[in-house]
Order: C-alpha cells, then sequence, then structure tokens
C-alpha cells in the first residue's frame, strides 16, 4: 500500500524468493505493480587469493560483531528492551520463551557456518568461485538492490 521496499538479509533463497513473490501479490492486490526498486537482499561474501583463506575468514562472521538477529552470531538481547508492554502479545511471548530452552535459540536450531555456505547465505572463495554463485542468487532473486556484508573477520 506504502510501497516501501522489502530488504531481507541473509536468508535462505527459496523462503527469500517467497517473500518477494508474496510481496508482489500483495502489491497488485493494493493497486500497483511491484518492480525490482521494490525488493533488496544483503548476504555474506568474502572473496580471497584462494579458497581455503576466504573460507577462514569467512568464518569468522560467526564470530565477528555479536548480533542477536544473525544465524550462526547470536549476541544476548535483554528481553525487557525487546518485549515493550503493548508492543508484544502475550502469545508471541509464550512463544519465545520456549525457543530458549536447550532445543531453541542456542541449541539444535543455529545454523553452523557449512550450513549457511550449503544454502549460499554465506559466499566465500576465490572471484572464479563466488562470481557464479552471486549471479545464480541475482537470477533466482532479481532483486533491484544488493548488499554484500563482508568485514566482520
Amino acid at each position: 500500500e506504502h510501497r516501501y521496499p522489502l530488504v531481507l538479509l541473509a536468508t535462505k533463497l527459496g523462503p527469500t524468493k517467497d517473500a518477494f513473490d508474496m510481496y508482489q501479490k500483495f502489491a497488485a492486490e493494493s493497486g500497483y505493480e511491484s518492480g525490482t526498486q521494490h525488493v533488496s537482499y544483503l548476504w555474506k561474501v568474502h572473496v580471497d587469493e584462494t579458497d581455503e583463506k576466504a573460507e577462514e575468514v569467512g568464518r569468522k562472521y560467526l564470530s565477528g560483531v555479536s548480533n542477536p538477529f544473525l544465524s550462526g552470531n547470536e549476541g544476548m538481547v535483554n528481553p525487557a528492551l525487546m518485549a515493550l508492554p503493548g508492543h508484544t502479545s502475550r502469545t508471541s511471548k509464550k512463544i519465545a520463551a520456549s525457543q530458549f530452552g536447550p532445543k531453541g535459540r542456542f541449541g539444535v536450531n543455529r545454523r553452523t557456518f557449512d550450513d549457511q555456505v550449503a544454502d549460499n547465505t554465506i559466499l566465500t572463495g576465490t572471484p572464479d568461485t563466488v562470481i557464479p554463485k552471486i549471479r545464480n542468487i541475482l537470477e533466482t532473486l532479481r532483486p533491484g538492490s544488493v548488499f554484500f556484508w563482508d568485514g566482520d573477520g
């Protein structure tokens, strides 16, 4: 309705494509045609002289500056700041509380570096190995703006 852009950050390609398609559907229902200018994508990319050097530095994405919203690099969040009274329903608080158990946020749901490389949310390598992966992501998602995240290592 307001034509705000949709920017997704280092998310898996399948769900990202689904979100972009949903955005286009809702845009059409609101009376306008969504174009590439309405969707953007960010992912972690590190290019180096060799694949081995790139992987070594790329692994630091998981140990760099802590960010509670990034898979594999979770910092600690002050729950009082994230669930202000009147801004969160009791149901969502119960769901959030259940995620911090042994199998929650820091348990089996944590995505490893290898998992993130496998689903292309982290790209590491030489230009020869990374450029085809970037091309695949661009052809799959067709974002109007792309952001490469580097420098946490």
